[in-house]
This record gives C-alpha cells, sequence and structure tokens, in this order.
C-alpha cells in the first residue's frame, strides 16, 4: 500500500490567530505567489514519485488533515491517477471541479465544524450528481480537528479510533 499524507505546511498546526501571517511568510520565504498550488503542485509530484517507486505498486493514495485534507479533495479533482484519497475536515474542491474527480473518496467531518460543515452538503450533492464514488461520515459532537491527539482541547479518541479504522479498511479495499 503506497499512501501519501498530505501535510502541506511542514509541522504548522494553524490557529485562527496566525493562519494568514504564516501563509504570508510561507509566500515570502519560498517566493510562492500561491500557496495552495504550490502545495498542489509538490502533492502531483510525490504522487508521481510514490506511483514510479520501485518498492509500490505503481497506485498511490493520500490522506490529510485540515489543510491537509482540503488539497487532498483538490488533488482528487486534478490527479487522475490517484488511487484514492482521505479528506480529514477538508475544504470541497471548487463544485465544477468535481466532475474531474476519479478517485474513491472518504471524507470525514466533525459535527461541532459549522464552517466546513456549512459546504458539505453541496460538495455531496455534486458527487452525487456527478455518481463519484465517496463514503461520508460525520462524527457528532466533535471539533473540527478531532484526530489531533497534540490538541487535547479537540481530540476525541473515540471519533479519531473510528475514523482511522475507516481510514484504513478504505485503503485497503481501494490499494490492492
Amino acid at each position: 500500500m503506497t499512501v501519501m499524507s498530505a501535510e502541506t505546511v511542514h509541522g504548522w498546526i494553524p490557529d485562527a490567530d496566525s493562519f494568514g501571517a504564516r501563509l504570508a511568510l510561507i509566500r515570502q520565504q519560498l517566493g510562492w505567489g500561491n500557496v495552495k498550488e504550490a502545495a498542489l503542485a509538490c502533492g502531483r509530484a510525490a504522487l508521481a514519485f510514490l506511483r514510479g517507486h520501485a518498492e509500490g505498486s505503481g497506485r498511490a493514495a493520500a490522506v490529510g488533515f485540515c489543510w491537509g485534507g482540503a488539497a487532498v479533495n483538490a488533488l482528487a479533482a486534478q490527479d487522475p491517477l490517484l488511487a484514492a484519497g482521505v479528506a480529514y475536515y477538508g475544504m470541497p474542491p471548487r463544485t465544477e471541479a468535481v466532475a474531474a474527480i476519479r478517485a474513491p473518496l472518504l471524507l470525514h467531518y466533525a459535527g461541532l465544524d459549522d464552517r466546513i460543515n456549512a459546504v458539505v452538503p453541496a460538495f455531496e450533492a455534486a458527487l452525487k450528481a456527478a455518481g463519484k464514488v465517496y463514503e461520508l461520515h460525520h462524527y457528532p459532537g466533535v471539533h473540527h480537528a478531532f484526530n489531533n491527539d497534540t490538541n487535547a482541547a479537540r481530540h476525541d479518541e473515540a471519533a479519531a479510533t473510528l475514523a482511522w479504522g475507516r481510514t484504513v479498511a478504505f485503503l485497503r479495499r481501494h490499494l490492492k
């Protein structure tokens, strides 16, 4: 099984106060005009590397959390060779991009994440309308980042364990 984790901001865990400032700093330091496009280019390159790796199966999947979850959703719309995508509380791609998705998706959303959940129904409607293969799970009573065990205020062990079990089973099914 070959899986890439879409950890796109190099170990940095955003908070609401520093998100814009950190993105501006990344742009300045790396000369990136568009951080999202640069991250997606890195993701596409990593997937291509994994697909061609001598010890791999020729198939690669991506898993991402938060901003990385949004990156997985965007990669699914941009990389027709993506074998599977797993997004934890990630923003969806533009509705018009959904038709380009070929990979099966596993989508995990936190019940108390009003900002992300506001756009999930339109995403799901677009996936259904386009006949895409996906599984979508809501975890009631938990916050965005419920899988992050370094954040005691948001981490929910039961939801994280359930979601991770679903993730591993999904990847095993789709990366045979």
